[in-house]
């Protein structure tokens, strides 16, 4: 926080990799067969989510402990079990995970000296019917585009949401 009393901004890597280590380490401790698609999954265990004997034991059938105060730790291990429990995962990010790679965000994508002689903004950019009435400027600004996606190196984030989709949402990963 600041004056403003705002939460501080952690790139979105960083998030992403608190919450890929949590979700090893309920990977880790959670049995296998109380996983998705476990015909156990409904039984008990006393198992720990956390590892920590000095916090509550969460179990994979337990609801999380009321406690006034809860750490992050402790939603990133519950956002962790609820991964493992999905069957699907939608992940929203916004301009920020890819501006973290060092790619430009929708307010700077079209701040190009030509862009501004012609008076066009972004939102008027994306509209296809550049590409009929000056295709040269449609296939200029959707190349660009392209090609600085193509070209950036991807952050630790992109990595782990690929391996969670290979590994923890692929038919394969699945109990059949």
């Amino acid at each position: 926080g600041g004056a403003g009393g705002g939460v501080a901004r952690r790139p979105a890597a960083v998030w992403a990799t608190t919450a890929a280590a949590a979700t090893k380490e309920v990977s880790k401790a959670v049995p296998p067969l109380l996983r998705r698609g476990s015909s156990s999954a409904g039984s008990s265990s006393s198992r720990s989510l956390t590892g920590s004997e000095s916090r509550p034991s969460l179990t994979a059938t337990s609801k999380p402990p009321e406690r006034v105060l809860r750490t992050m730790e402790d939603d990133f291990v519950l956002a962790a079990r609820a991964i493992l429990d999905a069957d699907h995962l939608l992940v929203s990010a916004g301009a920020g995970f890819s501006a973290d790679c060092g790619l430009p965000v929708y307010k700077d994508i079209a701040n190009v000296a030509a862009y501004h002689r012609m008076g066009v903004t972004y939102a008027d950019l994306c509209d296809p019917v550049w590409m009929r009435k000056k295709p040269e400027v449609f296939y200029g600004f959707w190349g660009r585009c392209f090609n600085d996606y193509m070209n950036t190196q991807p952050h630790e984030g992109y990595r782990i949401v690929r391996n969670w989709c290979q590994n923890i949402f692929s038919p394969s990963s699945s109990a059949a």
